[in-house]
């Protein structure tokens, strides 16, 4: 796994809520995201020791995609509205009834603590919280650079101030979500973060609470993602803000290739092989936080979203 060993909890305190009882902690739903034919089982055997009552999980594959037998079946929904992640996170949490739901991703499987570590948070009644995202060694050097720009953050040592959470581990009490965070079908961590810290309720750090990246892109395909990504996320951001704002933004998007490298190195410090994994392919990265710039803009100026193909 990627280098480092876990830290002491001292994430930021979650604004009170009302209290709960202990018969309403014992329920969770795992979302279950299903993109290109990955393998959900790791998920689904996870839950092997946990009695009925206390956890499911919904799986959400896109279109009439086919769903494996299991012996302990799972839910299984298909989104009707392509096969973007944020189109079937929604379709799960359309059908979910645990008191806590986890927006998971079938090819980011949890480590073996992650449902004991997620049994403790619920037990201490924490409203939302996630956990590191970590990596196997791999000499896939194209691999190891599209997990550092998305989730090199989220490899141990985690310090304190974490700004940001993984959009493929994170759990919170369903109670705690409000129909605007649900866009034209869609689910989007982002913007229910924002939210959350808004209402100063600050996702809190589990260590325990761990998945491992195991995606994996064609070059061209992943260029095309961070394309249609840096898309979406402007577009739903600059809606309803007027034309200025959009221009704005635009105007600013040339220079995000650099800043974000910048700001992603930054958050590699105090991992030294990570942060060296990450210069060892300059080209590769710059390309790929160029792509999301590039979408940016288009995003800003058209205010239409990314290609839902490529939204995975």
């Amino acid at each position: 796994m990627v280098e480092g060993a876990p830290v002491p909890e001292n994430a930021p305190a979650i604004a009170p809520l009302a209290p709960m009882t202990v018969a309403r902690l014992a329920s969770l739903t795992l979302l279950v995201v299903v993109p290109d034919g990955a393998n959900p089982e790791p998920w689904v055997r996870a839950l092997g020791a946990a009695p009925d009552a206390e956890c499911s999980v919904i799986l959400a594959y896109p279109g009439d995609a086919p769903a494996p037998n299991f012996d302990r079946g799972p839910e299984v929904v298909h989104s009707s509205h392509g096969s973007s992640i944020f189109h079937l996170w929604e379709a799960a949490i359309g059908r979910a009834s645990g008191t806590y739901l986890a927006v998971v991703d079938a090819r980011c499987p949890p480590a073996v603590t992650w449902l004991d570590g997620a049994r403790r948070a619920m037990a201490d009644g924490v409203p939302a919280f996630f956990g590191p995202v970590t990596m196997t060694q791999s000499d896939d050097g194209q691999a190891l650079v599209e997990y550092l720009l998305e989730y090199g953050q989220f490899a141990r040592p985690i310090g304190t101030g974490m700004d940001e959470v993984p959009g493929n581990n994170l759990v919170f009490r369903r109670d705690i979500l409000r129909t605007v965070d649900l866009r034209g079908h869609q689910f989007h961590k982002v913007f229910f973060v924002d939210r959350l810290k808004q209402e100063g309720r600050v996702p809190v750090y589990r260590d325990e609470v761990e998945v491992v990246y195991e995606k994996r892109y064609r070059r061209f395909h992943y260029l095309r993602r961070r394309f249609a990504h840096g898309r979406t996320y402007a577009a739903l951001r600059a809606a309803g803000r007027g034309t200025v704002f959009g221009l704005l933004r635009a105007l600013s998007s040339p220079v995000l290739p650099l800043l974000r490298l910048v700001r992603i190195a930054n958050s590699l410090r105090g991992k030294p092989s990570l942060q060296a994994g990450l210069w060892r392919h300059p080209a590769y990265a710059l390309a790929a936080e160029t792509a999301w710039s590039l979408g940016e803009r288009a995003g800003y100026l058209t205010g239409k979203p990314g290609d839902p193909a490529y939204l995975n």
